[in-house]
Parts: C-alpha cells; sequence; structure tokens
C-alpha cells in the first residue's frame, strides 16, 4: 500500500511538486490514505469525510478510493 500525498505550487513560473510517498499511485488512479489518517478512528473519519465532500467519484469514475 502507498498512500497518496502530494502538493503542488507554482513559483517564479515554476511549478513546485511534492510527493513523499512517491506519484505511481497517482498516475494509475488510486487514492489512499497516508499512515496519519490510518492512526486512528477519528483520523480516518475525516479521510473518509474528505473524500466523500471533494466528490472525486464523480469527476473521475474510474478512479479507484480504497476505503480501509
Amino acid at each position: 500500500m502507498l498512500p497518496t500525498a502530494i502538493g503542488i505550487k507554482l513559483t517564479n513560473g515554476r511549478l513546485q511538486v511534492a510527493a513523499p510517498y512517491g506519484i505511481h499511485h497517482l498516475g494509475a488512479g488510486i487514492i489512499e490514505p497516508t499512515p496519519f489518517f490510518l492512526e486512528n478512528k477519528e483520523r480516518y473519519a475525516i479521510y473518509r469525510q474528505r473524500i466523500t465532500s471533494k466528490q472525486w467519484h464523480l469527476r473521475w469514475p474510474k478512479l479507484e478510493i480504497n476505503l480501509q
């Protein structure tokens, strides 16, 4: 399991990418929680709520969202 965690920002006209767990899952269309969200039920509830509120499954129907 590789969690999905990526940050991108624009600095002086250039994109800067931070992907501490790599980008394989992102390219494969797989979303998984980071270890932070798997530590306890409260954090995992936040992960599930974020997945629901962002409605990625509507925009990208082939996206695989792993809910542990």
